[in-house]
């Protein structure tokens, strides 16, 4: 579907041979989805790639730097960074970098729904079994039956 973005378009273009690809519109750029999966933005006519412990070190290497943006008067620095400049030549090119994307976006999902540490949930007796017990409820004092 074009948008009104060539550079999105572009992009879209060169992501599409690797799986089913859509861009929706996000805090002035568009975020990049593949299976409904976010796995890259763009921003300010640049490509970001998500990025994770592992897969960071070769975007570095490249020189790549990450998406940022000020809140509050403060930067806050993403796990987004940017492709390395020849990886927009073609989709054989980019095809790394993608595959390093969804690896670190489905990591980031995983650790997403990971169940947390149980927590212990407290219930209140009912009333009748509260009564049968002899203890207290909030509503009221319940004395047990000789």
């Amino acid at each position: 579907m074009p948008h009104e973005n060539k550079f999105v378009d572009r992009v879209l273009t060169l992501l599409t041979p690797h799986g089913e690809i859509r861009a929706r519109p996000m805090f002035g750029g568009h975020g990049i989805y593949l299976d409904g999966m976010m796995f890259a933005l763009i921003a300010r006519e640049r490509l970001y790639f998500k990025t994770d412990a592992e897969t960071r070190p070769r975007f570095l290497r490249t020189g790549s730097k990450p998406f940022s943006f000020l809140r509050a008067g403060k930067e806050m620095v993403t796990s987004y960074y940017e492709t390395p400049p020849r990886t927009m030549n073609s989709a054989r090119a980019i095809m790394p970098w993608m595959e390093l994307a969804t690896i670190a976006a489905r990591g980031a999902a995983k650790a997403k729904k990971k169940p947390s540490a149980k927590k212990r949930v407290v219930k209140k007796a009912p009333a009748k079994a509260a009564a049968k017990a002899g203890r207290r409820t909030a509503k009221r004092v319940v004395k047990s039956k000789p």
